[in-house]
């Protein structure tokens, strides 16, 4: 009975004890070590034609005994502890930095970053996933626009050729779009005119049409696997065309022109022929064309128009007009677009009453 009694006693004693510790061991695990702000800069690598190098940091409080980076690439399930640089922060903590350099042989994908730290009171770990994409770089080369110089309305031809740097070096880059592009005289920007694919080479080419002088380039936008670039400019100064000069024009003469019966009575018909012809050569051809008469009553200074005829193609044209005074009479050929113009003789009538 007695040892009964004491044997309670001592477990009353003891859990006693074990609650006075209870403030004392979670205070312990309050020193376990902290990882937080695991970044990585740039957030996606992106490798062209240059290595990258890629910086990884973090913080950890409460100081820990052991501290590791470690990096695992694509499809890899163990990772490589990276060599880490540390820096006093004050009040325990400590910042943590790394270096990873990038280049065409690296994986691409996801990568994932684990940051661990570690004392006798316990650990803490982060992660961060971060992607690695290889990008080729490219150049356009032997861009060019043909005429530099043209008229206004004309066609340009211009043509270049895309190419990507490879496993084997510089190569064309086959089924890109190419943008042309144009920028006129005081211009702030460059306006897409028209658009080619790239063929089996790299090659592209286009026609435009040329409305003002100014610069004209090639421009590759780029994509997921590749860079973007852009051609050097090229001038093209547009013209007004010139004119064509007038056509030459025949000489011309009428003939045998003539007023008849006469004299005449007033209010009769006087009767008028004559030809017109157009010098060929050496030669005087018959001209089909308009033929107008005009009369100029005697004591007057001024000439009337009276009708319009037309000459045959042999050139003769005949017509009939009323006599009502006396005077002169002539044929005028006006000219047009084959020969000069031309008047004929005079002819004086008397009329009569």
């Amino acid at each position: 009975m007695l040892k009964r009694i004491q044997t309670a006693i001592v477990a009353a004693v003891m859990g006693a004890g074990a609650l006075a510790l209870a403030p004392g061991a979670s205070a312990t695990a309050a020193t376990a070590p902290t990882v937080s702000a695991l970044t990585v800069d740039p957030s996606a690598v992106v490798v062209s034609g240059a290595p990258v190098t890629a910086e990884f940091s973090f913080i950890t409080a409460n100081a820990p005994e052991n501290v590791e980076l470690q990096l695992k690439p694509p499809g890899i399930s163990v990772g490589t502890q990276l060599t880490l640089q540390s820096k006093d922060l004050g009040d325990g903590k400590k910042s943590w930095t790394a270096t990873k350099t990038f280049d065409r042989a690296s994986t691409s994908g996801t990568w994932t970053l684990l940051a661990i730290a570690s004392n006798k009171d316990g650990n803490d770990s982060k992660n961060e996933k971060f992607t690695v994409r290889k990008v080729r770089d490219t150049r356009i080369v032997g861009f060019d626009a043909d005429p530099r110089r043209v008229h206004k309305g004309g066609t340009i031809s211009v043509d270049g050729k895309l190419l990507a740097d490879g496993r084997h070096g510089w190569d064309g880059y086959a089924g890109q779009r190419v943008t042309i592009q144009f920028k006129g005289h005081r211009w702030h920007r460059w306006v897409d005119v028209t658009s080619d694919r790239t063929d089996r080479h790299g090659r592209f080419w286009a026609r435009v049409t040329a409305r003002s002088s100014g610069l004209w380039r090639a421009e590759y936008e780029g994509g997921y696997h590749a860079e973007g670039s852009v051609s050097r400019p090229e001038y093209v100064r547009v013209v007004r065309p010139t004119p064509p000069p007038p056509p030459e024009k025949a000489d011309s003469r009428i003939v045998k022109f003539d007023a008849y019966n006469e004299p005449a009575k007033r209010g009769r018909h006087l009767r008028f022929a004559g030809v017109l012809q157009v010098k060929d050569g050496w030669s005087w051809d018959g001209h089909r064309s308009k033929v107008r008469l005009y009369f100029k009553a005697d004591g007057s200074r001024k000439w009337n128009y009276v009708k319009t005829t037309w000459s045959t193609w042999s050139g003769k044209f005949y017509t009939k007009s009323k006599a009502w005074k006396s005077g002169q009479w002539k044929a005028v050929f006006a000219g047009d677009s084959d020969a000069y113009g031309s008047t004929s003789k005079r002819d004086h009538v008397r009329v009569r009453r």
